[in-house]
């Protein structure tokens, strides 16, 4: 299992400008479709690099979605004792700079690479990832990818909208 998130322009679970693209309300329906394309392609990327910052930010604010397990006093003393973050999803700050995204074919990809290493020989970064997210039989899970995802998919219109605005298209698109 990967924990990442694939947004993608042609095909796949979530498209998510093509409900908006066709909306009337943006005065796009009449555009060529290679035109669509290419603002369905832009708004995609801009998606996807939004989701990176939301992830980072949910760290490092520690947005408790779904409200996090609090770490375990051992745990917390362990940190402590190593001089690391006492934050959930973070000891330093690898993880979260490791958060990436790419273009793979159609798809923006939003993730962690799988075959990064801590430095020195550490762990795998998205097996720490993973076992954050979805937790371990010694540790509960501390979701942050898929309420993202779920936050994104409920507010897509106004990242939409954002990106038209932030495009300099958002008055001349609309009706």
């Amino acid at each position: 299992m990967t924990l990442y998130v694939n947004l993608d322009v042609k095909q796949g679970t979530w498209r998510p400008g093509h409900p908006l693209i066709n909306d009337p309300v943006y005065g796009l329906n009449d555009l060529p479709n290679e035109d669509k394309y290419q603002i369905l392609t832009e708004f995609t990327e801009f998606l996807s690099i939004k989701m990176k910052e939301l992830l980072v930010r949910r760290i490092k604010i520690q947005y408790r979605s779904g409200s996090w397990v609090p770490l375990s006093d051992s745990y917390q003393r362990f940190k402590e004792s190593r001089g690391l973050s006492p934050n959930i999803w973070e000891a330093t700050s690898y993880l979260v700079n490791s958060i990436t995204t790419y273009k793979s074919g159609s798809q923006y990809v939003v993730g962690i690479p799988p075959h990064l290493r801590y430095p020195d020989g550490g762990p795998n970064v998205l097996l720490v990832a993973k076992s954050m997210e979805f937790g371990t039989r010694n540790m509960p899970a501390r979701p942050l990818f898929g309420p993202v995802v779920r936050f994104m998919r409920r507010h897509v219109r106004r990242y939409w909208e954002l990106f038209l605005s932030e495009r300099g298209d958002y008055d001349s698109l609309q009706l």
